[in-house]
């Protein structure tokens, strides 16, 4: 919300500088809010990972640790998706100063209104976002979000082949920005959700993506003219469509698998043995109860986590943890033996 707040007052004040100062004065007045930023940043932000909380191993170690997470195609998918819907988000921020100012005769302070309503909505989805995902998941808010992009880069390719007035335009931009805005918690969300041990390097390949490919799209605007509609809508609409088939391609796998289920005193068989080669203890006592695993052929039981395991004291066959609480068991007619 606050990089959308940022947004909409950014061009305002922009629009209010350039009635008192030329380009050049606003490019001096960015200088000088950098270097502020860049100060606060030396000064007042401090390392906060302990110090035996961080990894080492240089260079070779952040290459290792890149080519895990892009042979992860979950991993990858989003980031591919982060990259090209924000190439859709560039290809405006380039273009539509030229579109709607050079094109539809904007001045600064309309333009500046403009782009305010976009960065509003950019705010606005954003927060929403987040409140979509609780309802409908994160993979269904992605969905969302990329059908926003969709129907605003449709728009700028319709407006720019049939001339269309400025509302279509303006609406198109606010549906291609607010989109993006509702793709960017899922992806990220995605993107890091298995690897929070690597979030630094994972958040890091985000932003290379979102950059990257925003500053190839860019330029690609002009091709035609500065103020041609044209090229807009073909850009976004091409890296949108990117992003779709990436999510068809890359992200309609299953979910996360739940967690195993316990096995469930209905699962014996009348003999009161479990189907999958599970033997309990024939004396259960209050207290944590031991489940062993026999070394016999068979699929392997279900663990059931967050349940430390209980030694043997005899022998060492495997045994596996079981829950604290006694679970009832069926009277064994006969003692069993291996």
């Amino acid at each position: 919300m606050l990089a959308g707040l940022a947004a909409i007052l950014g061009p305002l004040a922009g629009g209010q500088l350039a009635r008192v100062t030329d380009w050049r004065g606003l490019f001096l007045f960015l200088a000088g809010a950098g270097a502020v930023l860049l100060l606060a940043a030396l000064v007042v932000l401090r390392e906060t990972l302990p110090v035996h909380r961080r990894t080492g191993g240089g260079v070779r170690q952040t290459g290792r640790d890149y080519r895990r997470l892009v042979a992860d195609p979950l991993f990858l998918g989003a980031v591919l998706i982060t990259g090209f819907l924000n190439a859709a988000l560039f290809a405006y921020l380039s273009g539509a100063t030229y579109v709607l100012q050079g094109h539809y005769g904007l001045s600064p302070q309309g333009y500046a209104l403009a782009f305010g309503l976009n960065s509003l909505g950019f705010m606005v989805f954003g927060h929403v976002a987040g409140r979509l995902a609780e309802r409908w998941s994160q993979r269904g808010t992605l969905v969302i979000g990329i059908a926003m992009c969709a129907a605003g880069a449709a728009g700028l390719l319709a407006t720019g082949l049939l001339d269309l007035p400025l509302i279509a335009i303006v609406v198109s931009l606010l549906s291609l920005v607010s989109g993006v805005a509702v793709t960017t918690p899922p992806t990220t969300s995605l993107a890091l959700q298995d690897y929070p041990q690597l979030a630094g390097t994972a958040s890091s390949l985000l932003g290379l993506a979102r950059f990257a490919l925003g500053g190839l799209a860019a330029p690609l605007v002009g091709v035609a003219g500065a103020d041609a509609i044209l090229p807009l809508g073909v850009v976004t609409a091409v890296s949108v469509a990117l992003a779709v088939i990436t999510h068809r391609t890359l992200l309609r796998g299953p979910a996360t698998a739940p967690l195993p289920q316990p096995a469930r005193d209905q699962a014996l068989s009348p003999e009161g043995t479990v189907e999958s080669g599970v033997e309990r203890l024939a004396d259960v006592k209050a207290g944590p109860v031991a489940v062993e695993v026999l070394d016999r052929p068979g699929p392997e039981p279900s663990l059931i986590p967050s349940v430390q395991p209980i030694p043997h004291p005899h022998h060492t066959r495997r045994t596996l943890c079981a829950p604290s609480t006694p679970m009832p068991l069926r009277p064994r007619p006969h003692r069993w033996s291996r």
